[in-house]
């Protein structure tokens, strides 16, 4: 399988938006309020990218077609020290999913950290997305512990996961 992991463009925020969306639907239905599924559209995803800083953002393409993105940058929280990065949002989507592709776009995004001067990684995942948890367990990230609820229609919660080291 031919793919290409490159820093992402103001040109790629449409095909981003679209894996948004569908990465949400595809892996959130049944954990989120579907209402708050709903609400995410194309054109709301493509606005936000549109306004990001694509310096901070991997997409990984196969065939000229994006099918996943990971954005990270300095950690936004504010009990962590500030060695620390965070990977802010990792998509890909599911009929790609146990290709290694995420572990690939992943590498790269730490790697990216480093260079950014990072010694540390955190982020965040939804409590209930074992897939995801189990995916980032196996990058080494684990568990410390601080968990958060989010507002999306409903609560949910949010646990954060730490790299320890950005070797």
């Amino acid at each position: 399988m031919n793919f290409n992991i490159r820093k992402a463009t103001i040109d790629d925020s449409h095909a981003m938006a679209i894996v948004h969306v569908q990465s949400w639907q595809q892996t959130y239905r049944g954990q989120i309020n579907p209402e708050f599924i709903n609400e995410r559209t194309i054109e709301k995803s493509e606005s936000m990218f549109a306004s990001m800083k694509y310096e901070n953002t991997q997409v990984i393409e196969i065939m000229g077609q994006i099918v996943g993105f990971c954005g990270y940058g300095k950690c936004r929280d504010t009990d962590m020290p500030s060695d620390t990065g965070e990977i802010w949002g990792m998509y890909l989507l599911s009929s790609y999913h146990g290709r290694g592709l995420g572990k690939l776009l992943m590498q790269v995004a730490l790697m990216e950290l480093r260079v950014l001067g990072f010694k540390k990684a955190s982020l965040w995942v939804l409590s209930t997305n074992q897939r995801a948890i189990d995916f980032y367990r196996a990058q080494g990230f684990m568990e410390d512990g601080v968990i958060k609820e989010v507002i999306m229609k409903t609560p949910v919660k949010e646990l954060r996961m730490i790299l320890p080291s950005l070797k």
